[in-house]
Parts: structure tokens; C-alpha cells; sequence
């Protein structure tokens, strides 16, 4: 019997009640708070918006707790957030392997969170009628199989630590949970299928697992407390292979870099189909991720169109074209032009900085932009490219971050939001910007927060790298993970 993971649950309201002296006290001192900061939200996490392990629906993380400032726990866009929250658990891992301190939790979830993707590979097929026995995996993979009654289930692990009031005004804790809102639809199947945006986030994730991550190595599972085997770089090489070779090959027919279910229905542009004009990005994070190559004509002819991104960014008519380039170019460093310096992180600047956007006319209401997290993902996953331009500005980064309210994001109300841009229901470096700032109607509710813990771990891992003595403060929870 497997049991779920969870951060002792008394200990979360003290560290909360830390970070809240710590914020009246420090002034300055503000990368002691965001440290604390961090790890309140990881405890929210994993309290509150997920149960960690193998069993169906597990070790997926929710979006929203208390959606429409009720009872629901929404799993929409479950794919970006397993990307986000693999690479959260990645950069997490580095920074303490770095410090030699205990990692065996962090370890343990992320073990969890690459089998889940694979879960969501071996049940897919079945959906439409098709046996798969054997587990075998191809890549087409289903968005998530949450159980209807998966807070049923769960109720002790997601409920037992929070009070019954839905809405905590000007605060992002939650309230109980009772039912699931865009789990597994066992009515439609084609709403279970995956879109490229969520392909492209969950590449992010699976990027930084084989950059920063170990390759085999053994770890005790926290879960089982059995001692683990288990190469996490090698795991994330071949689930982005599989996904890669699922776009360019379409086992289920249709052109390539279309996407299709198993009964042959193409998925609608509407539902991120037609990833034929991002092919050449696809192609060259695949490459990156991998080592191996999925450039085909449709890639190689789509390269012009990649590059019009960022060379005529006015052409742009959304920042949701917008976001491909910025997702998919850091990985594969595919927007770094001809020469030996790459150019990648100066045309992130240019499509994804305020002051540009507000000078080309692009998006105006991108006033918090999203130049420093892209930046920072290309330069974290690349040593040799240089993280220079405004977007580098360090200090930015930290106004962000210290912007970030203590108890996690939410928006409950136009007159009830996070401010400084933390009030987006898909996240800061996900939503379209006006959200980012006033919220969205249909999505009020407690947010999990991945955007900042991974924006906060890259802020530290390139800290470290720009100064010439690394930062090598202690990294783990204050007072260190139960049962280490």
C-alpha cells in the first residue's frame, strides 16, 4: 500500500508565521525571505494541490485550489504544470546536491513525477479501445487521469490541515476540496488529448532533468522506503524522445508535426493541432533534450517562419504565438543565428522586455514581461551562452520575486488579487498579461505557485554562476524535510 507524501502538516503555518516576521524585519535582506518564501510555497504544494505517487492522478499537480471560490480543485493544463514542477524539482536538486545536502525527498517526487508522465503514455491508447498489455509507450501521452473521485480518495491528505473557508480575503491559503474540475473525461476522450503548448511546457521540465538532474544513481524512496536504481536523465531523454517522434511521425496518420488521436481525428487549432510553424523549434529543443535529430522538410521550411518571431515581432497579432518562441527557443537555443555568439537571449529580450514590446506597440499591457525567466531558462540550460542585455538586470529579478505575496498567488475578485503581476490563473510566464495583472473571470480561485519556485531556482543557480564565489548558503527546508 502505497501512502502519499506529505510536509508534516503543522509545520507549514509555522514557517508561514517565519517568513511574516521575517518580512516585517528585513528590509534588505530580501533573498532570506524569498528563500523562506520558497519553501512555504513548496509545502503548499504538495499539501494542498497534489497527492505525491504512482497511483492514478498521482504526483500531477493541480492549478487552481478552490476554483470559483469553492470547493473544486481544477487539473486544467495539468501538462504545464508537470513541466514546471519537474523542473522546479530539478534546479531544486541541483542546488542542494551543490551544497551536499540530503536530496532524498526532492529525489523521490521527481522519480514520481517522470513515472506519472510515463502512466499517462501507457493508458492513453486504452481510451480508444486499444489494449496495451505490455506498457508499451509512443508518445501520444493524455493530459491527466484524475479520477472524478479523486478528492474522495485523497480527502485526509488534501484536507486535513486546512479550515473550511473557501476564501481567505488578500491570501492565497485554501480552503477544503471536494471535487475535481478537469480531470480524465470519460464522456470525450479528444478532450484528454494534448495539446502542443502543453507538449512544449513539458519539455521545458523534462530540458532541465537532463541538464541539472543525476543520470543513475540510487536514492531511498521516501514513499516506500525501499532504496531506488533509477537514471533520471536517460528517463527524461527518452520520455521527450517519444513525444518528439509522436509530433514528427503521426502513428495515428496526417501530416507531420499535426496531431491526432488514436481513432485518426485531427486535433483542432483551437486545441494546439497545427504545430506545423513551430516545427523547426520542436525539432531543435528534441535535439538538445536528446541528441537526437528531428529536423524533416517541415522543420527545415518552418525555420524561416522562426525566425520572423523575434526578426519582425510586430507581425505578431498574440502573445500565445509569441510564447512558442519563447518556450521552445531557450531549450534548443534556436533562435541563436549565424556566428559563434548566440543571439538567443537578446531576441528573447526583444520579443518578451516591456520596454520593447511598448516601443514596437506590441503588447502594452505586458508591463511585468517575461524577458528574465526565458532568459534564465536558455542560459541555465546552455554554459555557453551569455546572459546579457536588460533582461540580465539582477535586481529585476529580485523586485519580482519580493513582489510574490508570502501565503502564494491568487485571485478571488477584481477588488481580491495578488499584485504585481501574480495574479495570472495559468501562471506569470504562461497567462496572456492583462491576466497577470487583474486576474480572470471563470478562474478565480488559490494558484500553486510553480511559476515563482522555478523562477526563484534559476534566479539562485545563475546568482551563483555570475558571482566568482558561489552563493553557498544552506539550501534546504529550515529545519530540513520530515523523517530526514
Amino acid at each position: 500500500m502505497y501512502r502519499s507524501i506529505l510536509f508534516l502538516p503543522n509545520r507549514m503555518p509555522a514557517l508561514l508565521v517565519l517568513v511574516f516576521c521575517l518580512h516585517a524585519a528585513l528590509f534588505a535582506q530580501t533573498d532570506d525571505l524569498n528563500h523562506l518564501k520558497y519553501w512555504s510555497y513548496r509545502q503548499r504544494l504538495v499539501n494542498t494541490f497534489m497527492v505525491v505517487g504512482p497511483e492514478p492522478g498521482q504526483s500531477i499537480p493541480a492549478g487552481i485550489r478552490n476554483l470559483w471560490n469553492g470547493p473544486a480543485l481544477h487539473f486544467g493544463d495539468a501538462p504545464v504544470y508537470m513541466g514546471y514542477y519537474i523542473g522546479v524539482l530539478s534546479t531544486e536538486y541541483r542546488l542542494l546536491a551543490d551544497r551536499q545536502q540530503p536530496a532524498e525527498r526532492t529525489l523521490t517526487e521527481l522519480f514520481y513525477a517522470l513515472e506519472a508522465i510515463n502512466r499517462l503514455d501507457e493508458e492513453a491508447e486504452p481510451l480508444w479501445g486499444v489494449p496495451n498489455a505490455h506498457h508499451e509507450r509512443n508518445g501520444f501521452i493524455i493530459q491527466s487521469d484524475i479520477p472524478a473521485d479523486f478528492c474522495q480518495r485523497y480527502t485526509t491528505a488534501l484536507n486535513s490541515h486546512l479550515g473550511k473557508q473557501m476564501v481567505n480575503t488578500g491570501s492565497g491559503i485554501g480552503g477544503m476540496v471536494n471535487n475535481v474540475v478537469g480531470g480524465l473525461d470519460t464522456a470525450d476522450n479528444h478532450n484528454n488529448t494534448c495539446s502542443q503548448d502543453q507538449i512544449a511546457n513539458l519539455l521545458i521540465g523534462l530540458a532541465l532533468c537532463v541538464k541539472l538532474a543525476p543520470d543513475m544513481t540510487q536514492f531511498r524512496d521516501e514513499l516506500t522506503g525501499i532504496t531506488r536504481s533509477y537514471s533520471f536523465r536517460e528517463s527524461a531523454k527518452e520520455i521527450a524522445g517519444r513525444l518528439l517522434s509522436y509530433m514528427r511521425d503521426t502513428p495515428y496518420g496526417g501530416l507531420a508535426w499535426t496531431l491526432h488521436a488514436p481513432d485518426g481525428v485531427r486535433l483542432s487549432n483551437g486545441k494546439g493541432g497545427n504545430a506545423r510553424p513551430n516545427a523547426y523549434g520542436f525539432a531543435a529543443a528534441g535535439k538538445w533534450i536528446t541528441g537526437k535529430e528531428y529536423a524533416d522538410f517541415t522543420s527545415r521550411f518552418t525555420h524561416f517562419y522562426w525566425k520572423a518571431i523575434y526578426a519582425r515581432p510586430v507581425l505578431r497579432l498574440h502573445p500565445d504565438d509569441l510564447l512558442f518562441g519563447l518556450e521552445l527557443s531557450p531549450i534548443g537555443d534556436s533562435w541563436r543565428g549565424a556566428g559563434s555568439k548566440s543571439k538567443t537571449v537578446l531576441r528573447i529580450n526583444r520579443c518578451a522586455s516591456y520596454d520593447v514590446s511598448k516601443k514596437l506597440k506590441l503588447w502594452p499591457e505586458n508591463k511585468f514581461g517575461w524577458d528574465y525567466f526565458f532568459e534564465a531558462l536558455c542560459c541555465t540550460l546552455h554554459d555557453s551562452v551569455t546572459f546579457e542585455g536588460p533582461g540580465a538586470d539582477s535586481s529585476k529579478a529580485r523586485l519580482m520575486l519580493d513582489q510574490a505575496p508570502v501565503q502564494g498567488p491568487f485571485y478571488h475578485n477584481p477588488s481580491d488579487r495578488a499584485a504585481a503581476g501574480w495574479a495570472g490563473s495559468s501562471g506569470r510566464f504562461y497567462d496572456t498579461p492583462p491576466n497577470q495583472e487583474k486576474g480572470k473571470n471563470g478562474f478565480e480561485g488559490n494558484y500553486n505557485g510553480l511559476d515563482y519556485m522555478l523562477c526563484y531556482n534559476l534566479y539562485r543557480l545563475l546568482s551563483e554562476t555570475s558571482n566568482k564565489q558561489a552563493d553557498k548558503r544552506p539550501y534546504q527546508m529550515p529545519g530540513g524535510f520530515p523523517n530526514e
